[in-house]
């Protein structure tokens, strides 16, 4: 599939990306939830590509779709949602209304599927 060096790098990249989205947004910038947002988008996008190569799932980079995009690329964006929602919802942020967590997490995942269909 990918070498590990370019899911880390790959993984790095979504992080700042998804920083720099969260930075623009003035919620973002409270309490720093943008770095926040940005390690947890960069542990998800990490996460789920690291085990599509260990376990070898050659089947997920195939586009089924007239869409340039791939099921590693939709598992990147949903895996992005998942972890910035659980770090934000739960651990960062708890007290925040869920609108505004989700909200965040719906741009990660987004950013996250964007660039997995560019750059992986």
């Amino acid at each position: 599939m990918y070498a590990a060096r370019d899911i880390v790098v790959f993984a790095l990249e979504v992080g700042v990306a998804v920083a720099l989205l969260l930075f623009v947004w003035r919620w973002g910038r409270v309490n720093n939830r943008f770095v926040v947002g940005g390690i947890s988008a960069a542990a998800g996008a990490l996460l789920w590509n690291l085990v599509l190569d260990y376990t070898g799932s050659w089947g997920f980079l195939e586009e089924p779709t007239p869409l340039p995009l791939s099921w590693q690329d939709a598992g990147t964006g949903a895996a992005v949602v998942f972890v910035v929602s659980l770090v934000l919802g739960l651990i960062a942020e708890p007290k925040e209304p869920s609108q505004r967590v989700m909200t965040a997490s719906a741009v990660s995942g987004v950013a996250a599927l964007i660039m997995a269909s560019l750059l992986l």
